[in-house]
């Protein structure tokens, strides 16, 4: 793509669709300010679809070259940004350095780190404070992740915590967005449970989260249970697998799919619901009294901030070093981590047995995402300030 020598350019790196959430809320703010500015959006990650790029504020998107020694001198050349901002935690060593080399600004924004990262060991630990002696600024997600950041980057780095902008975006949808006619009128249909956040929510489950589901009901009287009805959102719905699931329910209650909901002729939730439709999660969340969030006994957790901004305490495994509002939030002690099919059924039932413990924990992650809005803003303020 051309650009006018009049025109402005911003690049924005997400490398994957979680990332280009955050890239998206700060590409929002940059539009309102100056609708002019060019915003160029590159990723990596093959899990980024076309559907994920369509964007009113993203002027041109690409995929991101392999991080050769050379590989960006045409583009930079070419497009002359007035500065490179990455999110969240992908740093290219080569691409870092190319645009210092070429007086070009380098932003690390909603910047994460884990203590246990392979960066920070070894080899690899020399290689990453070389790289983040070429960044401008890093701005963590986090305070808690100052220290970290403040290790491995040189002295007198601007290292500033101002947010996650992925909550921007999460925020937006669920004030903005509403729920489809399906989910709605199963809301009505059941005005009652809906009102009285009788749901538990078990979110992007895979086998072992729904094995760990079934250890705990064989475990659990069947008086703390009552009146309550368990939702499990699978991460991908397999046939076979929800079927035998669903049979293995049955013994301790009425099991149905979300698709099966407007037959009942009872205005009372079944004891189980296996969800079969796409797009209900998020809303689902808002009528629960607590939420599994699954991936962390699998490869990594799933989405943590759409049932916090609802106040919900939260549960899941102990992969979560890859999102750092989880481990946060762990930290704060509204989300639990647990690590054996024990520990699993423990936390279920104290959530289950006391309202008034999951709801002060609940509190602590909602109180966690409010203190976070406005991260985009903040963000444009400390980038803009130096280009003005």
């Amino acid at each position: 793509m051309d650009i006018l020598p009049s025109q402005k350019t911003i690049w924005l790196h997400g490398p994957s669709v979680g990332e280009l959430d955050q890239v998206r809320a700060f590409a929002s703010v940059v539009k309102q300010k100056d609708p002019s500015l060019q915003v160029y959006v590159s990723y990596y990650s093959d899990s980024v679809l076309d559907k994920h790029l369509q964007d009113p504020n993203f002027d041109f998107c690409f995929r991101l070259p392999f991080d050769l020694p050379n590989a960006y001198e045409l583009i930079l050349k070419k497009w002359r940004p007035l500065f490179l901002c990455i999110f969240a935690w992908d740093t290219w060593p080569n691409l870092v350095k190319s645009c210092h080399e070429s007086s070009i600004d380098v932003y690390l924004a909603s910047a994460t780190l884990s203590e246990s990262s392979s960066r920070l060991k070894g080899l690899s630990l020399l290689l990453t404070k070389k790289t983040f002696s070429y960044f401008t600024a890093i701005y963590p997600t986090n305070e808690i992740l100052t220290p970290l950041f403040s290790n491995i980057a040189p002295r007198g780095t601007e290292i500033q915590a101002l947010g996650d902008t992925r909550i921007d975006t999460i925020l937006a949808k669920l004030e903005k967005g509403k729920p489809g006619k399906s989910f709605s009128q199963v809301i009505q249909q059941f005005s009652d449970s809906f009102r009285n956040k009788n749901l538990v929510c078990f979110g992007s489950t895979y086998p072992s989260c729904e094995e760990k589901i079934l250890s705990s009901l064989s475990q659990i009287p069947e008086e703390e249970i009552q009146n309550k009805s368990f939702w499990v959102f699978p991460h991908k719905w397999e046939e076979i697998r929800m079927s035998e699931f669903s049979a293995k329910l049955q013994r301790y209650g009425l099991v149905k799919r979300f698709s099966e909901l407007k037959t009942l002729v009872s205005g009372k939730l079944p004891q189980f619901v296996l969800v079969d439709e796409m797009g209900i999660l998020a809303f689902a969340y808002q009528y629960a009294r607590f939420a599994y969030v699954g991936g962390g006994f699998h490869h990594r957790i799933h989405n943590t901030l759409e049932p916090a901004a609802f106040g919900l305490a939260l549960f899941t495994g102990p992969k979560i070093t890859n999102a750092s509002e989880a481990i946060i939030m762990q930290r704060l002690g509204g989300l639990k981590v647990v690590h054996s099919n024990l520990e699993f059924t423990d936390t279920l039932r104290n959530f289950l047995n006391s309202d008034e413990r999951s709801t002060s924990l609940g509190q602590k992650n909602k109180q966690f995402v409010l203190d976070n809005r406005g991260a985009s803003e903040r963000l444009y303020a400390k980038v803009f300030s130096a280009h003005d």
